[in-house]
């Protein structure tokens, strides 16, 4: 019995000593370190940049404006990362993308967040896949504003948009986040983790917000793409609660603009009901050629806790899906020349 009380006391400590810290800037630091790398699927996909991605099923799908068929989305196999389909072109009609921003799939269906106007579109996956003539249907429109871009989360019940920064704070403006349900909206929050005004304008203005809601709704995480500012909120009882803020990477802004020493602290987010995996950037960036060297798959809980982090040695990576019964990790590979890849690692 002594024993175990042991174990459980210094299980404890560990997690706290894993727990940042709120106000200063400190990387997470995680229970487990290990170096480990993906095993490459298929060959090399031939897509210049990727905005989003998801999973479904036996197939991955990825979000990248095709420049010689202007196809919007890319349809890989799981088990193999060959090639599949591609569809939804570019274009104003039905079954067509002007802008999008996200896709994200919940049960059999695909939903694509499409900027111009703001819109979220859903498509039946099985459809898609079987190349039968597409219908969309539009789940909710956005309050038209100055703000240029919007990114969007669904959940069972209920859809949360982030925006960006409003250069005019007036009556029409966007919320920062918005949780609508089927009713019309929720909730809405407007606050920042900062007080100067610049730094907000900088960080939250135009700045791709890197961000995940959890599977059930509940829990909505958030990240800024320069530095690494981390915010967890509670969604529940008609209302938008921050829980936690994180401060892991300074983004370092001298004038405005990024110092030398600036660099992006997380890529894109993917949440489960235990937590969230993202690639964290352990290099600074090289304004020269433009690339960020995202080299650590890093694992937390709901309250930030660091659990888990894997080093990479070969390439740099964005998680796509996660299989917490299998133990799968399923990633966007990228080398030092940016040939990106579809990767998979198995996990116990």
């Amino acid at each position: 019995m002594k024993k175990t009380q042991c174990i459980l006391v210094a299980a404890l400590l560990l997690l706290a000593a894993c727990a940042p810290k709120e106000g200063e800037f400190a990387e997470p630091r995680f229970r487990k370190v290990e170096h480990r790398d993906f095993t490459i699927l298929g060959e090399e996909l031939m897509l210049s940049v990727v905005g989003s991605e998801a999973a479904w099923r036996d197939h991955l799908i990825l979000l990248s404006d095709d420049m010689a068929t202007r196809n919007n989305i890319h349809i890989y196999s799981k088990r193999t990362g060959a090639w599949e389909l591609s569809a939804l072109p570019a274009g104003r009609a039905a079954g067509e993308i002007t802008l999008a921003t996200d896709i994200q799939v919940m049960g059999d269906t695909l939903y694509v967040f499409d900027n111009n106007p703001p819109r979220l579109k859903k498509y039946l996956l099985p459809a898609l896949l079987a190349r039968e003539p597409m219908s969309e249907v539009f789940l909710g429109e956005i309050p038209m504003s100055d703000r240029g871009m919007h990114w969007a989360g669904v959940a069972p019940d209920r859809m949360v948009v982030v925006s960006t920064l409003s250069p005019v704070d007036g009556p029409d403006h966007a919320p920062r986040i918005l949780w609508t349900g089927p009713d019309g909206p929720v909730a809405t929050y407007d606050a920042y983790p900062y007080e100067d005004r610049k730094l907000i304008w900088t960080l939250y203005s135009t700045a791709y917000p890197y961000f995940a809601l959890s599977p059930d709704g509940s829990k909505l995480v958030l990240s800024t793409t320069w530095g690494s500012t981390v915010e967890l909120f509670r969604l529940s009882d008609g209302e938008i609660v921050r829980e936690q803020c994180l401060y892991w990477v300074d983004p370092e802004f001298v004038q405005g603009k990024p110092a030398a020493t600036s660099r992006v602290g997380t890529s894109r987010i993917l949440a489960t009901d235990s937590g969230f995996i993202t690639a964290f950037y352990s290099k600074e960036k090289d304004f020269d050629s433009g690339r960020d060297a995202c080299d650590r798959i890093a694992f937390f809980d709901w309250e930030g806790r660091g659990l888990r982090c894997i080093q990479l040695s070969g390439y740099s990576a964005t998680p796509i899906s996660y299989d917490e019964q299998e133990g799968t990790l399923l990633a966007l590979l990228w080398d030092g020349d940016n040939t990106m890849y579809l990767g998979k690692m198995a996990l116990k």
